[in-house]
């Protein structure tokens, strides 16, 4: 099931990827999920989405925000980060 993006979560897509780049709905499919940035962000799941280098951070039902790596702190970075790596390696 894909979450129901919300307002905020929509308007942090549009600032943080290109233009032409796919909907946040897809982007969260086809996401890579990552275990650890939850806790320290005070959310449910997270999922990188390789090609806009943007975290999607899941509450509940709903993805709430998007972050780029450099937005995390250190402590939801330190899981994130090896994924980027692995993208670009």
């Amino acid at each position: 099931m894909i979450p129901h993006v919300t307002q905020h979560a929509a308007q942090r897509w549009d600032k943080r990827s290109p233009s032409d780049s796919v909907a946040p709905e897809t982007a969260w499919s086809e996401g890579q999920r990552v275990s650890g940035p939850e806790r320290p962000t005070g959310t449910d799941e997270c999922r990188v989405h390789h090609s806009t280098r943007t975290v999607l951070l899941r509450c509940n039902s709903r993805i709430v925000t998007v972050l780029t790596e450099r937005e995390l702190d250190q402590d939801a970075h330190r899981y994130v980060a090896p994924v980027f790596e692995e993208a670009t390696a």
